[in-house]
């Protein structure tokens, strides 16, 4: 006797309990899927009728023959967990599923059937475009990773790294040459809507912002290049004198006189003997420093010396450099004004209505002088001065 709670075909009497498609035109038409996707046709069923499918979530995606016996209601929430909590929650999801699936089963059923089964070899390309290929060389090449290899750190004590602000693992040190150079670039944004003037301005700052840390490095190459760290230190000091053989540094005793040898060639020619300790004539001491304070005075001397040594003193031309130094304004200043000016001006002649943006530090005569500078040298026309 039949099972009243059971759904048959009415094409081949297979048990659709699990899953069916019903007729909507037809009453009391149900078919399993084989026999509905044969085109089976019973009475006035016709195949191109509307359907509906009803399945009670219980049937298996994959067949009988799939391991586990996942049903269709498991495989929804497999799916729906996945997009939820992401690749590899395998607790998360196996708490989404229900109960009755643990982590290891949730993630080997995934695994097998989703991306090493039938489905995944048909989603999941062999090789995947618009992956980063390495151009890097072996050894040797422009971009060999020997040439990006940072420097060893400096063979130094820990006493010696905390008196230079030296951290050894970043070969980098804690006041570094120009140390406000990455002010040049730390507000910078780039927006839609910037002009090329703005555009302009922000180049010139990352360019600059470059240079500083060329010369940062260039510095420090130099340092290792010469011994620069060590002779600082007074380390080739102690060597020369470790090398340097005992009885010329101090000489105790008597030192005739005309004498000759190592003697009379450190301590030169006397007039009388002289007893007790005769220390030795040294070379002059930090010609280094003195030829640097030497420039540095003359340097002082020239017609910019005020705002030469200042960021953004390169870009300026020469009546833009007489015009910073007799305002005593720094290039930088200078320029964030000129870019505000020019740009209103422009807006002002497209008809856009502008509103002055002028920074505080500009006062009244300040401004007078540069917008008659401006106008002077063509940058604005004399109507907007």
């Amino acid at each position: 006797m039949a099972d009243l709670g059971k759904k048959y075909c009415v094409n081949c009497l297979a048990d659709v309990t699990n899953l069916r498609l019903r007729c909507t035109d037809c009453p009391d038409i149900e078919l399993c899927p084989e026999c509905f996707s044969a085109g089976a046709e019973i009475g006035n069923h016709r195949r191109w009728h509307g359907y509906q499918q009803v399945d009670g979530g219980l049937f298996s995606l994959w067949g009988p023959e799939a391991e586990g016996g996942w049903t269709s209601r498991e495989e929804q929430s497999l799916l729906d967990a996945i997009e939820q909590y992401g690749f590899g929650n395998w607790e998360d999801m196996a708490a989404h599923v229900g109960p009755s699936r643990t982590p290891q089963e949730v993630m080997e059923h995934y695994v097998t059937m989703y991306i090493h089964g039938n489905l995944g070899k048909a989603c999941i390309p062999d090789s995947i475009p618009n992956r980063v290929t390495d151009h890097t060389c072996p050894s040797g090449g422009p971009l060999s990773p020997s040439l990006t290899t940072p420097l060893p750190p400096l063979d130094i004590s820990l006493a010696e790294q905390q008196q230079l602000g030296y951290m050894p693992l970043r070969d980098d040190y804690e006041i570094e040459y120009d140390q406000d150079a990455e002010k040049l670039i730390s507000g910078l944004s780039v927006n839609y809507d910037d002009e090329d003037v703005e555009i302009e301005l922000k180049r010139a700052h990352v360019d600059m912002y470059v240079r500083k840390l060329r010369e940062r490095q260039r510095r420090k190459n130099i340092a290792r290049d010469y011994n620069l760290v060590p002779g600082f230190l007074g380390r080739d000091k102690k060597d020369k004198e470790k090398e340097k053989p005992g009885g010329l540094q101090v000489i105790g005793g008597s030192v005739p006189t005309g004498g000759s040898g190592a003697c009379s060639a450190g301590v030169g020619p006397a007039s009388t003997t002289t007893t007790g300790s005769v220390p030795i004539p040294s070379t002059p001491k930090r010609k280094i420093i003195k030829e640097e304070k030497e420039q540095r005075e003359e340097s002082k001397d020239g017609e910019f010396a005020a705002i030469e040594n200042l960021t953004g003193f390169e870009l300026l031309s020469d009546r833009e450099k007489v015009l910073c130094n007799s305002l005593s304004l720094s290039p930088t200043r200078y320029l964030t004004v000129k870019t505000i000016i020019i740009k209103d001006h422009l807006q002002k002649r497209q008809g856009i209505p502008a509103k002055s943006r002028l920074p505080g530090y500009l006062d009244k005569v300040l401004k007078k002088r540069i917008l008659t500078f401006l106008t002077e040298s063509g940058w604005i026309s004399r109507d907007a001065s």
